[in-house]
């Protein structure tokens, strides 16, 4: 699995079905424990084309309120939300083969804080 990124906002999370559906499995777990956080090393040795390069680590969080997608530092993007929340996230995992999801916000989303940045995933 990996995660393109080209500054300051374009970002998406490339997976095969079975990495996708892992990941959700453990966003799922991660969101029911009350300090759950969820690093995810990703491989960064892939051609990022036509993004400009790729981030190394995915981190999930439990926090208050909506999630909210943000660039922890250079190499990390961050996903944090209260459980509920990310469970709604964990569904944007569900992606068929060819399809991609778009998690952005939008005005009166019930679950994207409005400062989030947005997020393509998709199956290779």
């Amino acid at each position: 699995m990996h995660l393109l990124f080209t500054p300051p906002n374009q970002f998406e999370l490339v997976g095969s079905g079975a990495e996708l559906s892992q990941l959700r499995a453990r966003v799922l777990l991660a969101a029911r424990r009350e300090d759950g956080t969820l690093d995810v090393a990703l491989d960064a040795s892939v051609d990022p084309k036509p993004y400009a390069s790729c981030l190394q680590t995915l981190t999930i969080g439990v926090a208050q309120g909506l999630v909210n997608v943000s660039l922890e530092n250079a190499s990390t993007l961050r996903i944090a939300g209260s459980p509920a929340a990310l469970e709604g996230f964990a569904s944007y995992l569900v992606v068929k083969p060819g399809e991609c999801s778009h998690f952005e916000h939008y005005e009166g989303h019930q679950i994207i804080h409005e400062d989030a940045l947005p997020l393509v995933i998709s199956v290779e």
